[in-house]
This record gives C-alpha cells, structure tokens and sequence, in this order.
C-alpha cells in the first residue's frame, strides 16, 4: 500500500535550518534503502488555491495550512506507516505527521 505524509509544523530556528535539511536526507536515505521511499519534497512558499463552481483562484502561503511537505511512502499497513513517520525529524521541534492511506486508482490508456 502507499501513504501519503503530510509534514506540519516543526520548523527549526534559521540556524539550525542546515543541519535540520541534513537530518531529513538522511533520514529520507534510509527510508530509500529500505524500499520505502516512493517520492516527496518540501513546499516553496509559491502556491495557489483553486476553490467552487466558478473554480475561483486565490493566492496560498502554504505556512497557512502548516504543512512544510510531503512524502509517498510503501508501507504494508497504516499502523506500519505510522511507525514509519514517527521517524520523521521534525518531531524533535514540535512538529506533527498526518498520515493517509492513498488508493489505487486505474488511469485509462
């Protein structure tokens, strides 16, 4: 199965910032090792939101929601994923995971 993580919070203070992004290669690294690592990226402070009928567009600063980033992960079981992001290095800075499980979805040819 495949989980998605959504990373919030936990952002270190600008000087550790080098040493935190270190921390989450090699973390992310060993998840790759292990053949759990799918893909994922930090969030740029670009972004935009789409919303109603009328697909109303409207400026985002991602801060707002929180989330920092994201993986997609292999994991055989939610509660197996959930041991997985409790790994997660921005933990240490008060940081939280949310975990979800992604479905498959067929995509025509």
């Amino acid at each position: 199965m495949k989980y998605v993580l959504l990373f919030r919070g936990g952002t270190p203070a600008a000087a550790d910032r080098d040493a935190h992004m270190k921390e989450w290669g090699g973390w992310i690294g060993g998840l790759a090792a292990k053949g759990v690592f799918e893909s994922g990226l930090p969030f740029s402070g670009q972004a935009k939101t789409v919303s109603g009928k009328a697909t109303a567009v409207s400026d985002f600063t991602p801060g707002q929601s929180g989330i920092g980033g994201f993986l997609l992960i292999n994991a055989d079981s939610l509660a197996a994923a959930t041991e997985i992001a409790k790994g997660a290095p921005h933990h240490k800075e008060g940081g939280s995971t949310d975990i979800y499980e992604a479905m498959e979805m067929p995509v025509p040819a």
